[in-house]
């Protein structure tokens, strides 16, 4: 047992020695469907619902004005 009671093999090395190294090898690419954004439902449905949204805050204030 180390100090604290900690074991050797959890320990953090905070000295640097023996540290391992991260390799960097080349990532797995993303299909080209999933880089081309948003579908033609989502791109339809979000401004619909801001607009409606805006739309509804428009006629609450009307109301309240009245």
């Amino acid at each position: 047992m180390a100090p604290m009671g900690w074991p050797v093999q959890g320990r953090a090395d905070l000295g640097g020695s023996g540290a391992k190294r991260v390799s960097w090898t080349p990532k797995r690419r993303l299909d080209a469907q999933a880089l081309r954004g948003a579908t033609t439902l989502e791109q339809q449905t979000l401004p619909a619902m801001i607009v409606a949204c805006m739309g509804t805050l428009a006629l609450i204030q009307v109301i309240l004005t009245w």
